[in-house]
Order: structure tokens, then C-alpha cells, then sequence
């Protein structure tokens, strides 16, 4: 598709950092800042608009997440065509070609963007907060965030799983501790 080709040129020249919206983004920052430094790879955040990072683009999957930052998004918004709420100026991802894929259905952004990336023929991403969910409930970087749906080990057995499988089709290298 002609979104497809146009994403494909703009992120071709450099490596992808995927900045998920877990705790260890703001743990272990130095880690995460060091990278961008050498590394000054485009940034791709997922469901979030970070605070403490400049980002080249923000990735949606999930309409409760973009609902609540419309009107403060910055350019270069990538969304999955499932989200009702289509502005001018953004890409608009067909959501069945990054989600269904292998095996169970697949709502998770990360894995869903990092799907995103194979398509693009991106051989390799980088990935930060991408923590799991864990029983204590501090699962997000932004307490706004915070979900009424407690999400368990089973769901990082089931990511770890999806991670396993894409790992077959692209090297992810995760820059935080990671699930």
C-alpha cells in the first residue's frame, strides 16, 4: 500500500527504538538515553506520548490510549485502522494485517508495531518499557495509564510466546529489562 511505501522510506536509514509505556523507562533512563545517543535511532513510542522523550513517532492500536492525548499529538502519528477516530495526517495501518498474524489474536502495541516493522522490511528493532504487567500493579511509566483490566503472568507467558515467535522474522533487542 502506498502508506506501507512511504513509512518504509522514511524509516529506512535508520534503526528503530520502540519505547513501550512500562516503569523501566523512567528506571533505567540513562540506559535508554545512552542508546539514543550513539545509536540516534528513530524513536517510535506505543500507545503513549512519553515525557522525558522526544519521539519521531507515536504508534496507536488501542482507542481508549489515543482518545485520551487527542489534540496533543505531535506529527508523524501512525494508527491502526480499527480506531474510529481518523484525523487528517495520519497513517492509517490496516490492523488485521499487523495483529492477526500466527496463532491468538493479537491487542498487544508493541507486538503489533514491532509486526508493523517486518513489513517494513526492518531486519532488526530496539525496545525499551516493554516490562510486562506485574502483580503490584505499577505497570506504566504515566499512572494515567493504569487500567481497570488487571492484566497477569499469563499475558506476559503469552507476549514472551509472540516475542519467541517474531524473533524468527526480526531481531529484537531489548534495551530495559524486559518481560
Amino acid at each position: 500500500s502506498e502508506i506501507i511505501d512511504r513509512l518504509k522510506s522514511e524509516l529506512a536509514s535508520r534503526s528503530i527504538l520502540i519505547l513501550a509505556p512500562g516503569e523501566s523507562i523512567s528506571k533505567q533512563k540513562d540506559k535508554v538515553m545512552e542508546f539514543i545517543e550513539e545509536e540516534k535511532p528513530i524513536v517510535v513510542s506505543t500507545n503513549f506520548v512519553p515525557t522525558e522523550y522526544l519521539q519521531d513517532y507515536v504508534f496507536f492500536s488501542n482507542e481508549m490510549r489515543y482518545s485520551a492525548i487527542e489534540g496533543k499529538l505531535p506529527s508523524n502519528v501512525i494508527i491502526t485502522s480499527n480506531l474510529s477516530t481518523q484525523q487528517d495526517g495520519v497513517y492509517v495501518i490496516n490492523y488485521a494485517d499487523v495483529c492477526l498474524g500466527n496463532g491468538p489474536k493479537c491487542d498487544n502495541s508493541v507486538i503489533m508495531l514491532i509486526r508493523l516493522m517486518i513489513r517494513l522490511s526492518k531486519k532488526r528493532v530496539y525496545v525499551a518499557g516493554f516490562d510486562g504487567y506485574s502483580p503490584d500493579g505499577s505497570n506504566y511509566v504515566d499512572s494515567y495509564m493504569m487500567s481497570q483490566h488487571t492484566k497477569g503472568e499469563e499475558e506476559n507467558r503469552r507476549n514472551r510466546r509472540l516475542i519467541a515467535d517474531i524473533r524468527k522474522l526480526i531481531d529484537v533487542s531489548f534495551i530495559t529489562d524486559s518481560l
